[in-house]
């Protein structure tokens, strides 16, 4: 077998829903869903890593939020789960602008005829 094939060799299903349980409940229902709608388990194995190295970029926790939501609504697509994480980072980013818009006036600050 060549070596870019062997690596696969050592994948199973096992060990990717041992490593979905280690990132938290609704990641390994995903994963478990990939599973079960594949024929045969080695056809899921690049989706499963598509879907739990989504933790690297964004982190486990939020992964897991992401997979919560895809679970609520029915879906254990990649691009699904992607687009979930990406949509979330957008409204922390709005939120957190939302949060410097809503600052009172007072005294300290010195407005715009200040600098004229």
């Amino acid at each position: 077998m060549p070596k870019n094939h062997r690596t696969y060799s050592q994948w199973s299903s096992e060990r990717f829903l041992k490593w979905a349980k280690a990132i938290g409940d609704e990641t390994y229902k995903i994963i478990d869903k990939v599973l079960k709608t594949r024929k045969h388990p080695e056809q899921a194995y690049r989706v499963f890593l598509g879907i739990l190295n989504l933790g690297r970029k964004y982190g486990d926790e939020k992964l897991n939020q992401a997979c919560r939501d895809a679970n609520y609504f029915g879906t254990h697509s990649l691009k699904r789960i992607e687009g979930i994480l990406k949509m979330n980072m957008e409204k922390e980013k709005q939120q957190e602008l939302d949060i410097y818009r809503d600052i009172p006036d007072h005294e300290n600050i010195r407005g715009s005829q200040y600098y004229n």
